[in-house]
């Protein structure tokens, strides 16, 4: 779990000892005060890596073990790429891959390949009144869903694997992924020459008692964004903004809207504690004189945890889960989580079973939206085909997966018990002088001769006795 901290507070990561963790900087800023991140710390064995952005807000600045990295000043080229290594006491190395600008990110862009994981972190630069920002993925365990052509409309799950979908009902929801805090329904439409071709048009998604709603406008020429019924916009002139939203339970939901990301375009990020979701928009267009392509949404889902429960995810996205984690077993033919390289969808129940009432449909087939057990007809069907029973702590790990918030301190009664004394002590205190004061104060001013403007200010607590009066009168 990634643990978080803002400017002026102590680095979770420093000193404490570990071999892989990431600490988060937080600070907040932009026209709706949102919260944005400014520094990773990452530890890797013996070894402690600090990525934060430069004050120009243009370029990162690099820190490995105390020392600051620098790129190569006499190169100049958008294609600059740059390498170190730091041998660790197990005989590997943390490597560092520095770009000067990274061509899919239109930024500049690290990478470390440490133990755990390969950690990507590039800039978003400043925009629009917005700060500069850093965004970060991890090859493992962060796991990519989603299209790699990310213009023509193509399924894909986790792990990379393209399957057909072609055979499903125009204008109806489907169950792309449910699991006990998250799910995600998609609108599906056909459109083309024989009315084959499937377009998204819409994306319901619900975090704890967040709905956000994403669709494509009336005339496609953009997307409408909802939040829990309230739609919300851009300030006029602002090509993007972000908004945070609390849960009740922990955790929180952040939704970055950007009009021009660059590849992407019109484009929303959703994420949570587990997720990451971006949608884009791709415009209308025309293949050809006969083939008119409809304004469509397509999406990429990112999930942010090493979650490793077998069926914490179902839909015919979140399925996929299950046979990415079992590694080789997808090919191997008999064991019953196998794929054949046919591209077509191999899920655990028919295509029907996936289809939503809505988008905030709960009592579909597989759902495990705020559920406290796994539906008993998905474990009947997984049984049925052989394939392993979801973990019996499933939901029990959900709750510590989305539950960020720390405790509450608990109070200490002695403490408490001598400030509250000590404040009851100079109360009384100010009493008694504020008293004497103002029955001493024609002595005192004959006494000592203070000149009038002087001695008015000892009339403070009567005048402050004369408004509170006039005020109960």
């Amino acid at each position: 779990m990634i643990s978080t901290y803002t400017e002026g507070d102590t680095d979770p990561c420093i000193g404490s000892g570990k071999e892989d963790d990431v600490c988060t900087k937080l600070a907040r800023g932009g026209p709706n005060n949102a919260t944005y991140i400014t520094g990773f710390t990452i530890l890797d064995r013996e070894h402690t890596a600090i990525v934060g952005i430069e004050d120009l807000g243009t370029q990162l600045t690099v820190q490995v073990d105390g020392k600051r990295l620098l790129l190569d000043p006499t190169v100049h080229s958008n294609a600059l790429v740059q390498n170190w290594q730091f041998p660790s006491k197990d005989g590997n190395s943390l490597n560092v891959s520095w770009e000067r600008y990274d061509a899919y990110h239109a930024a500049p862009q690290v990478n470390f390949t440490a133990r755990a994981a390969t950690y990507t972190i590039w800039l978003n630069y400043e925009q629009q009144g917005r700060p500069a920002r850093l965004t970060r993925t991890d090859s493992n365990p962060v796991i990519n869903a989603g299209p790699s052509d990310r213009v023509n409309p193509t399924a894909a799950g986790f792990g990379g694997r393209a399957f057909e979908v072609s055979d499903l009902d125009s204008d109806s929801v489907y169950c792309l992924l449910s699991s006990p805090f998250h799910q995600v329904g998609a609108r599906i439409v056909k459109a083309g020459p024989d009315n084959a071709t499937v377009y998204m048009t819409g994306m319901g998604i619900m975090y704890k008692e967040h709905e956000i709603l994403v669709e494509v406008n009336n005339d496609g020429s953009g997307v409408i964004l909802t939040i829990d019924g309230q739609d919300l916009k851009l300030s006029n002139g602002w090509f993007e903004d972000s908004w945070t939203y609390n849960c009740q339970t922990g955790g929180s939901v952040s939704v970055l809207w950007q009009l021009y990301r660059p590849l992407l375009g019109n484009t929303v990020e959703i994420t949570t504690d587990v997720l990451s979701m971006t949608i884009w928009l791709v415009p209308a267009r025309k293949e050809n004189i006969a083939v008119n392509v409809p304004p469509y949404l397509n999406a990429e889902t990112t999930v942010l945890q090493d979650i490793n429960d077998t069926g914490y995810f179902q839909g015919m996205l979140g399925e996929t889960y299950d046979r990415f984690i079992a590694g080789d077993a997808v090919k191997t033919k008999t064991s019953p989580l196998y794929l054949p390289d046919d591209n077509k969808f191999h899920g655990i129940g028919k295509r029907a079973q996936y289809k939503m009432d809505s988008y905030w449909d709960t009592n579909h087939t597989f759902a495990l939206y705020n559920a406290t057990s796994f539906p008993d007809e998905a474990l009947r069907l997984r049984e049925a085909k052989n394939l392993p029973q979801p973990s019996a702590a499933i939901f029990n790990d959900a709750q510590a997966y989305t539950n960020w918030q720390p405790a509450p301190k608990a109070v200490d009664k002695k403490r408490l018990a001598i400030v509250l004394s000590v404040l009851l002590s100079a109360l009384v205190l100010s009493s008694c002088l504020c008293f004497v004061v103002g029955y001493h104060r024609h002595n005192i001013r004959k006494a000592f001769r203070l000149p009038r403007a002087l001695s008015a200010s000892l009339k403070l607590p009567l005048h402050y006795e004369r408004h509170q009066d006039s005020h109960k009168t």
